[in-house]
């Protein structure tokens, strides 16, 4: 037994190494498995990418499974076959928006196709998780948001009329990849990157369309947007917009033209916007629309209420027979001899209420008529080929013009190559300058416009035919103010850049400074040279182009300039016609490169990951945590680093130096210990990237207190220092085990209590003291005998002259399932009773336990051997375990841990069912624990008993002899499965595997039928389950008369099939397989000596097989039951004769016998062949078992004329093991053991 057991050890501890052995797989390792992180606004297709118009990004995602405090990003653009790296991102760490999301802001893109990747580390293997969205970013400027700022911060959306009540108002414009906005001719500079501020715009009555024109240096980009400006408000009059003819606009002084001849007609309609008046008003509008003095009744079609306004909604109708309007609907459009004309809009809301008096103006020409639909600045590439240009914008009135040339463009409807063009510039009505057109195309004349006068001017301009007559005249109110100034193109005030492009490429950065451009306006070509330049009180050399054009390169060079650390003063300065002009901004560098710390955070003991629970950081104040931990690591990380210093409780104190010396890990050059200990402080690095991340270990926390920690990183003269503070506290108690809510309810009537406890003196539950671990604070002690339902666990905390009370509660449910458990102590009627009487346990009056007797065929104390020691006060462990691989719990707590119990695949193939048998009960656990026994000073052995566990304790299998048995036998009853039917049952039978020896024996027992019960003789602890035959085997089933007593002898354990596919049933018993045969029917515990000098027969070694084993033969010898052929000798191996059989079943069932004449005298007279019988010792037993009706006769052939049978005995003839089989069967009903 010794051997299984080692073997069975040996496994396990071969499996556990071989876990020891796999390589660890580095942090950098990345999951293949790409579903860690799932974006929330991004493609994560490369073939389908999110198309993206600004340089800066913002990402949200979800991460599931990866450490929020390990994530961090990368942006890789494709640059023509491959990937590159051109943001590293690694160590930022995401905002944490929800328990499983996270957000990124402003993550600059290259132009093109970008990668991002998400990086995290997973919380179940230590490996790097990943997620990968893809970005096309189009530097296409592009106006993504309009917000009128007038106090409500509304948005101007496309296909919505925004109502204000102010003339001037300010817009707030997203325009990404934009340097310059433009509306309504009026350019506005870029506040910040991106953003546009248009302030006191000014707007006209009615209905305005704004188009916010957003270009860069090669692209323009534009959007339409409506405003609607109730002038009336203030006057308490209407306001009208949104007029049309039919579906032709009236806003904004158009131009129409009919397809063909000299009409337009149409119903007109429109929107009129009202002050709403009191509650108590009732509305009455009239509307009434004029044309050419002819006047229309309107209909009023909608009323609308909106944040205190009233807007109608009208259209023209027929007069209905008034004779002070027209008798239809359609209003007619005729030319007249002006082409400028109106229609008119008056009426009232009720009567004696507020009043609208509006018109609206538009121009009207034929169908042929040459004439000028609007007016737009071009901006040409080459001013000798102006109609060749790259951009154009609208040309307006309130257009404020900068500087000059500019082009202008004006579109004119039926232009033929006979008409020419013509552009006055007038002042105060006196005209000034007079522009012929330079160029045209294909309906529209381009001018060129050049040396104006300073102030308010008005553009006209006039179409004239090849006879000289002025067909159309437009014109544009303007302002020219040729303010003189210094722009800067590609840079602006406040711009951050991360180094400079002539340094070394790590220490670039994601963004930084190339050089600048820019350009002088308004002046004159002879004050170019008067442009002086400096950066920081450093003057700079700078030459100018003839078009006013400069630029300063990067570098060290003489004319070039070079940004330093923080903020830098760029002034530029010149003079032109005598007036001074300065420009001056400042830029700032923010290096990526300098030594950063971050992530600082304290560690629970011997982790990875951080836990806010265990530390908890302080809602007010940064790098503060609080804790009740009496150790912690540190984890941080830093970057642009060489080297490493750590203090603890000040800068005076140096625990730690460390250098990378070059490589990818600190290596630590100076340590201090820790406190009352001889190992040092050790780091533990892993380089991503640029970044370290760096854990310190292990730093004590014994006392209350605050202990801080301060991290300097430097490289070179570039310093960078973090402190973070930890303040440990007594916590008044915290319960471990049961852990809450989890383990609110269970499955067992016991609890294992653990309560730690910072300072305690003691911890009692009731009134039994909790026993306290070593050095730790952790009490622990286990409650017995729950009772069912809700049970509430109270303890008291005693800390000095402090005494806390605290209680928990768990509801123990009598489940009957896998994990269900019950421990209890052997009462003095020896009875034990489990999950419902499912399990029964039957000991006579007094039994204890005891360390097993390894050798039941000598008695304790013998020669050497010790006494047997005795243990009255142990409790019994009962569990229903997993079938397949005997596990009773699959979960367990340890101090507040939940730590899974790992299913063997040893046990699984050990607990299997033997082949042609299956469960038909719950598979149970028993175990009453072990002794251990621990030699004193003078050698002498202290005994001490350990609790029963379930059969995955990690000390089960080390337990090795030290197992517990019952001091008397008794008895186990099992109850199986109900929808058994009765008539199954005589195939099923307990089953014992016994861990010591490692395998399953049948132990038979009696069937009650009506309590669906198994019972079966109990002297040992391990699994116990009922089986049942599942299939048979082809000689049982073709045997023609005794296939159920052989398979009840199989099912009750009897007998042994010869292997898995043959029973062997025509094979001869012998005599070592029919004694032992007998010992298990009459279930006699078994009686054999350890050494083979002591074994009773010489030629019955230590040996067993499927017929017949050495300890049942000692038994059945010692016993009584069997008697050698010879001095010391049994033949074992002999096939049995009837005769000899006779005389075992006659000793072993303790049958009466006769005397050997009288017994003789009745044998002859009953069986032909009696004197075939070998020994006079034979007759009294063949008798008795005749008589008994164990065996029988067998008929001889009825010979010619005889009619009455005789029989005969065959006292020398061989049994088969069909026969055995069935005299077993008889012998255990003779005998009661079925």
């Amino acid at each position: 037994m010794k051997k299984k057991l080692r073997s069975w050890a040996s496994l396990m501890l071969a499996v556990a190494l071989l876990f020891t052995l796999i390589p660890v797989q580095s942090a950098s390792a990345a999951d293949p498995i790409n579903n860690y992180f799932k974006f929330d606004n991004l493609s994560m297709s490369e073939g389908n990418p999110t198309t993206w118009y600004n340089s800066t990004i913002n990402v949200s995602a979800s991460f599931n499974g990866i450490s929020d405090q390990t994530i961090g990003y990368e942006v890789a653009a494709w640059k023509g076959n491959e990937w590159k790296l051109t943001s590293n991102g690694r160590d930022i760490r995401p905002s944490i928006t929800g328990p499983s999301s996270l957000a990124y802001a402003g993550i600059r893109l290259e132009e093109g196709l970008n990668r991002i990747t998400l990086i995290g580390i997973s919380t179940s293997n230590g490996l790097e998780g990943i997620g990968t969205a893809y970005v096309k970013y189009s530097n296409v400027p592009a106006v993504s948001k309009v917000t009128l700022l007038d106090g409500a911060g509304r948005e101007l959306k496309a296909g919505q009329q925004t109502m204000v009540t102010s003339e001037l108002v300010n817009f707030m414009v997203e325009a990404g990849n934009a340097t310059r906005l433009t509306i309504k001719g009026k350019s506005v500079a870029p506040l910040s990157e991106g953003m546009f501020l248009v302030s006191d715009f000014k707007l006209d009555s009615g209905l305005n369309k704004l188009e916010f024109i957003a270009s860069n240096d090669t692209k323009t980009y534009s959007i339409s947007r409506d405003v609607v400006y109730f002038s009336g408000y203030s006057a308490d009059r209407g306001t009208i917009y949104d007029t049309r003819i039919g579906s032709l606009s009236l806003e904004g002084n158009p131009t129409l033209s009919p397809d063909t001849g000299s009409r337009i007609s149409g119903v007109v309609s429109g929107k009129v916007v009202f002050k709403k008046p009191d509650a108590s008003t009732t509305l009455s509008p009239d509307i009434t629309v004029e044309y050419d003095g002819r006047k229309y009744k309107t209909n009023i079609t909608n009323t609308e209420n909106q944040d205190g306004l009233i807007i109608l909604t009208y259209r023209t109708i027929a007069g209905g027979g008034d004779p002070n309007f027209e008798s239809g609907g359609t209003v007619r459009l005729t030319k007249g001899s002006s082409s400028a004309q109106s229609i008119s809009i008056t009426g009232t809301l009720f009567s004696g209420g507020p009043i609208v008096n509006d018109k609206v103006n538009f121009k009207f020409y034929d169908a042929t008529q040459p004439h000028i639909v609007n007016v737009e600045q071009i901006y040409p590439s080459n001013p000798a080929t102006p109609s060749i240009y790259e951009s154009s914008i609208p040309f307006t009135d309130n257009t404020l013009i900068g500087e000059l040339p500019i082009w202008l463009k004006v579109n004119v409807n039926n232009l033929d190559a006979g008409t020419s063009g013509k552009l006055e510039v007038k002042q105060n009505g006196v005209v000034i300058k007079t522009f012929n057109s330079s160029a045209r195309e294909i309906n529209a004349l381009i001018f060129a416009v050049s040396d104006l006068r300073e102030g308010e001017l008005i553009f006209e301009y006039s179409v004239i035919n090849n006879s000289n007559v002025i067909t159309d005249t437009y014109s544009t109110a303007v302002r020219y103010t040729p303010s003189p100034f210094i722009e800067l193109l590609n840079i602006y005030n406040g711009a951050t850049f991360t180094g400079n492009n002539t340094d070394q490429p790590e220490k670039r950065g994601s963004k930084p400074f190339t050089g600048l451009q820019g350009k002088l306006i308004n002046f004159s070509a002879d004050d170019h040279s008067t442009l002086r330049a400096s950066v920081n009180g450093k003057s700079i050399n700078v030459s100018v182009n003839s078009a006013g054009e400069f630029s300063i390169a990067n570098g060290t060079s003489a004319g070039q300039m070079m940004l330093v650390s923080g903020p830098n003063k760029l002034e530029f300065s010149g003079r032109t016609s005598g007036i001074p002009v300065t420009t001056t901004i400042t830029i700032y560098l923010f290096s990526e490169y300098v030594p950063i710390i971050k992530d600082a955070v304290p560690l629970p003991y011997e982790k990875t990951v951080p836990d806010t629970e265990v530390f908890k950081p302080s809602a007010t104040t940064d790098d503060l945590f609080n804790t009740t931990a009496n150790k912690m690591d540190l984890q941080f990380v830093v970057s642009n680093v060489s080297d490493l210093n750590i203090y603890l409780d000040g800068t005076s104190n140096r625990i730690l130096y460390a250098s990378l010396d070059g490589g990818d890990t600190f290596i630590v050059k100076d340590s201090k210990n820790r406190e009352g200990s001889s190992a040092p402080y050790r780091l533990e690095t892993i380089r991503s990237g640029n970044n370290y991340h760096v854990i310190l270990r292990t730093i004590d926390l014994i006392e209350p207190g605050t202990r801080s920690v301060t991290i300097e990183a430097y490289d070179g003269a570039s310093k960078a220092r973090k402190t973070i503070q930890v303040t440990r506290e007594y916590e008044n108690f915290k319960v471990l085990s049961p852990k809450l809510p989890q383990e609110s309810v269970i499955k067992q009537n016991f609890l294992n209590v653990s309560i730690e406890a910072d300072g305690a003196d003691r911890v009692t539950i009731g009134k039994e003291d909790m026993v306290k671990d070593g050095l730790s604070s952790i009490y622990r002690l286990e409650i017995k005998n729950l009772k069912k339902g809700k049970n509430t666990i109270k303890f008291t905390v005693y800390r000095g002259e402090e005494k806390l009370n605290g209680e928990f509660a768990v509801n123990y449910t009598e489940e009957i399932a896998i994990g269900s458990q019950y421990k209890t102590g052997i009462a003095k009627s020896g009875k034990v009773s489990a999950f419902k009487g499912n399990l029964t346990l039957s000991l006579p009056k007094g039994t204890m336990l005891q360390e097993p007797n390894n050798k039941p065929g000598e008695q304790p104390g013998t020669g050497s051997e010790r006494s047997i020691n005795m243990f009255d006060n142990q409790d019994v462990l009962v569990g229903i375990a997993d079938p397949t691989d005997g596990r009773t719990i699959k979960n367990i707590n340890i101090d507040g841990v939940m730590t899974p119990v790992n299913s063997s695949s040893d046990a699984r193939t050990k607990l299997m069912p033997l082949a042609h048998y299956g469960f038909i009960s719950s598979l149970y656990w028993l175990d009453a624990g072990y002794f251990s026994s621990v030699p004193n000073s003078a050698g002498e052995l202290s005994y001490d008993t350990k609790s029963g566990s379930h059969p995955y304790d990690p000390f089960f299998i080390n337990r090795g002899e030290r197992w517990m048995e019952p001091s008397q036998r008794g008895t186990i009853s099992l109850k199986y499965d109900h929808n058994i039917v009765n008539v199954a049952a005589a195939n099923i039978g307990m089953w014992r595997y016994d861990p010591n020896s490692g395998t399953w024996q049948k132990l038979g027992g009696k069937v009650d039928t009506n309590k669906k019960t198994v019972t079966a003789s109990f002297d040992g602890f391990g699994y116990y389950v009922v089986a049942g035959m599942r299939y048979s085997y082809d000689d049982v089933i073709s045997h023609n008369s005794a296939r159920n007593e052989i398979e009840m002898a199989l099912s009750r354990g009897f007998l042994n099939a010869r292997d898995t596919a043959e029973f062997n049933s025509h094979e001869s018993v012998t005599r070592g397989e029919f004694a032992t045969m007998l010992v298990k029917i009459l279930d006699i515990p078994l009686d054999y000596p350890s050494g083979d000098d002591e074994l009773t027969f010489q030629d019955v070694g230590r040996y067993y097989d499927y017929r017949w084993d050495y300890r049942y033969i000692e038994t059945a010898v010692r016993k009584g039951i069997v008697r050698g052929t010879a001095p010391r000798a049994f033949l074992p191996g002999q096939p049995l004769k009837r005769e000899d059989a006779a005389v075992m079943i006659a000793r072993a069932m303790n049958l009466k016998l006769g005397t050997y004449e009288k017994d003789l005298a009745a044998l002859q007279k009953s069986f032909t062949d009696s004197g075939k019988i070998a020994s006079r010792y034979s007759v009294t037993s063949i008798q008795a078992v005749i008589k008994a009706k164990v065996m029988n006769g067998i008929q001889n052939e009825l010979q010619q004329n005889q009619k009455k049978p005789t029989y005969r005995f065959d006292p020398q003839q061989p049994f088969t093991r069909a026969h055995a089989a069935s005299i077993a069967v008889e012998v255990a009903k003779k005998m009661k053991k079925l």
